[in-house]
């Protein structure tokens, strides 16, 4: 997961042009795709008639809510959605909108809109109703929030979805129907790729070594328990960096009487205990709750909607509270399960990629050719349903059109 920018925020809204979007959908398919940035060779769609016929209802409002696995999402849904004759506008993170000003320039003429991922963005939500009451294009969202690097299931959706489009729905009133559409997109390689990535796998080894972490590989063990093994030594190099212990239920990390997933909540919440403590503040509810509340409370502090007293020593706690909060946001995507129940090549890939992202904090680029399928779900009318309940379903509808996909290709084969 890359770190969220700390520039100030301002809303970007959509101001799209027609003729700008249709240069930029066609550079998506013929340059983009394609090449270096993306290497998507092959797109695959089901469920698409349902929503080529679908779209040419002038009584019908379509809102795409799709799982966020790869940083070639938003790409690979625009041509999906072009194939079904539908214009999308994205809600995109407003990291995205600062890179430059080009860029924030063609985003906006294509449809998109920023949004304040740590705080509640009613200025975004605003907008995203009004997308979705214009006929015009179908509001595209990735409730997911973050990139996962779980391409074979999702992670928790959060409400803005669901919340925009019953919005626009009350707004609408019976003259029109929203409906919301879950897309399930599967990404696969389609060359063996296990020789690269041993050779990942052996320079992360060598980054750690040079760290002062002596790692060497064990052919004893399987190619993913390797995996795991860096993946946990990366995890103790986090909490070593930080000035934090290393609790000894994460030092026995392979110990058959411990459960993987209870010894990183058991870190997770003694690293939000101590965020919660310094920030004095009180939050309830789950991990991610609580982490999604100390993330707002910072964004609070650095827009000054929170008065400081001393603006030199907050600024240095400002720092700290940042970095804590997204090594604790990292930890969260964490899921030893996720490779063991299933070491294929797409999964040892993404999980490699992911540690890769987390040790640099920089953008990994894929390093060989991959097949898309995009599996547009049967819509659901949004009238009369409350938020969390609509989200709840939206989550278990793209999670179900992932795990009914057939892997044909190489990807899915296991890695030894």
């Amino acid at each position: 997961m890359l770190k969220f920018t700390d520039q100030s925020y301002e809303f970007k809204e959509a101001r799209p042009n027609r003729w700008v979007y249709r240069l930029a959908v066609w550079v998506n398919r013929m340059i983009d795709l394609p090449g270096k940035r993306h290497r998507v060779k092959s797109i695959e769609l089901s469920g698409d008639e349902r929503l080529k016929k679908l779209q040419l209802d002038c009584g019908v409002r379509l809102v795409f809510v799709a799982n966020h696995s790869t940083h070639s999402d938003v790409e690979v849904l625009t041509e999906g959605l072009r194939r079904c004759r539908v214009w999308g506008a994205f809600m995109a993170a407003h990291e995205v909108f600062v890179r430059s000003r080009l860029q924030s320039w063609v985003m906006q003429k294509v449809g998109a809109f920023s949004v304040n991922r740590e705080s509640l963005d009613r200025k975004s939500i605003k907008e995203g109703v009004k997308i979705i009451k214009d006929k015009r294009y179908g509001l595209c969202l990735f409730p997911e929030g973050n990139v996962a690097f779980t391409n074979e299931r999702v992670n928790r959706f959060l409400d803005g979805a669901s919340l925009m489009a019953i919005k626009a729905q009350k707004e609408l009133g019976d003259g029109a129907a929203v409906m919301m559409i879950p897309v399930s997109i599967r990404m696969t390689h389609l060359e063996d790729v296990s020789l690269t990535l041993k050779q990942q796998l052996s320079q992360l080894l060598e980054r750690l070594a040079a760290e002062g972490t002596e790692l060497k590989m064990n052919h004893d063990l399987s190619f993913a328990q390797q995996i795991e093994r860096v993946g946990h030594a990366i995890l103790c190099r986090g909490l070593r960096r930080r000035g934090l212990l290393i609790p000894e239920s994460l030092t026995n990390w392979r110990d058959e009487s411990t459960d993987p997933g209870d010894i990183l909540n058991e870190v997770a919440v003694s690293l939000l205990q101590l965020l919660e403590e310094e920030m004095k503040l009180i939050a309830k509810g789950t991990v991610v709750d609580r982490t999604r509340a100390v993330r707002s409370h910072l964004a609070k502090l650095r827009s000054g909607r929170i008065e400081v007293q001393d603006l030199q020593q907050e600024k240095d706690w400002l720092s700290r509270w940042d970095d804590l909060s997204m090594f604790l946001l990292r930890m969260q995507t964490y899921d030893v399960y996720y490779l063991r129940t299933c070491p294929s090549i797409d999964r040892c890939s993404e999980t490699l990629e992911k540690l890769r992202e987390d040790i640099d904090d920089v953008l990994v680029r894929p390093f060989a050719p991959r097949h898309v399928h995009i599996h547009f779900g049967d819509p659901v009318p949004v009238r009369g349903r409350k938020v969390a309940e609509m989200t709840k379903d939206l989550e278990l509808l793209v999670d179900q059109g992932l795990k009914s996909y057939r892997n044909a290709h190489i990807g899915g084969e296991m890695v030894l």
